[in-house]
């Protein structure tokens, strides 16, 4: 408790002085670009005065971002998910896990969710393993999918990003393959 009391008080603290800073400091025009021969757009822009002043949010908005992060992750309990784990060898020797949220059986007809983390979140981040659970509570089988490299040793030069779904696509038709 006293660490989150802590992050709070720094959070809270980075927060007033980069606020303060911006009052003081930071304060710059915005240059506005638009059709200016528009007559009604010009109006408008003309009009609206609070488009030519420099931005500035409101304190308690200003940057509670990195705030919400910090005590998101320390505030948020997240159960322990007893996964099984399944190695997965693609065509090109490549190495993926699956994470079984509980013990796979071929003849479970429940409907399957797979969860594929972003690219720094694993099967241990917390918001995988309470997305993991509450799908589990509603009685659905849940597998998390670690890419490549993701906390398992990266057999092929061929690293995981945005465009590569050659690697998600031979799970999916593996595990339809599998119940069948």
């Amino acid at each position: 408790k006293n660490v989150i009391g802590t992050l709070f008080a720094l959070g809270v603290a980075a927060t007033a002085i980069k606020w303060v800073r911006n009052k003081l400091f930071a304060r710059s025009n915005i240059k506005i670009y638009y059709d200016k021969t528009c007559q009604s757009t010009s109006d408008i822009i003309n009009a609206w005065d609070s488009l030519r002043e420099g931005y500035e949010p409101t304190p308690w908005m200003y940057d509670v971002a990195s705030v919400q992060i910090v005590l998101g992750q320390k505030m948020r309990l997240a159960p322990q998910i007893p996964y099984q784990t399944e190695e997965v060898t693609m065509s090109d020797g490549g190495l993926l896990q699956l994470f079984w949220a509980d013990k796979y059986e071929k003849d479970d007809k429940r409907p399957l969710i797979i969860i594929i983390p972003g690219v720094t979140g694993a099967s241990k981040s917390s918001y995988i393993r309470n997305f993991a659970w509450r799908a589990m509570i509603r009685h659905y089988r849940v597998v998390v999918l670690h890419n490549r490299g993701v906390e398992i040793e990266l057999r092929t030069p061929r690293i995981v990003h945005g465009g590569l779904t050659e690697d998600i696509e031979n799970v999916l038709l593996m595990l339809r393959e599998r119940n069948k």
